[in-house]
């Protein structure tokens, strides 16, 4: 059972837990999108990480290669 909060129409409180919840369902799914953007935007980032470091390693392996070269122990 929920009763309305005075003066709130998107809020009603549980009787049972005494919670304060939102029915606001435009608002809900408003949350769900900014969090599904936010989620794709922590995978993208974490991808570009991935791809600057395995690019920062390749790198280094070239680097050695040719200071090996160079020094002729190749």
């Amino acid at each position: 059972m929920y009763y309305r909060i005075k003066g709130n129409p998107n809020l009603v409180r549980d009787k049972n837990t005494n919670a304060i919840l939102s029915v606001n369902s435009i608002e809900y799914q408003n949350h769900k999108k900014m969090k599904e953007v936010k989620h794709n935007q922590d995978f993208r980032i974490e991808r570009i990480e991935h791809e600057v470091n395995t690019i920062k390693n390749d790198l280094d392996a070239i680097k050695n290669l040719l200071l090996e070269i160079k020094n002729g122990t190749k």
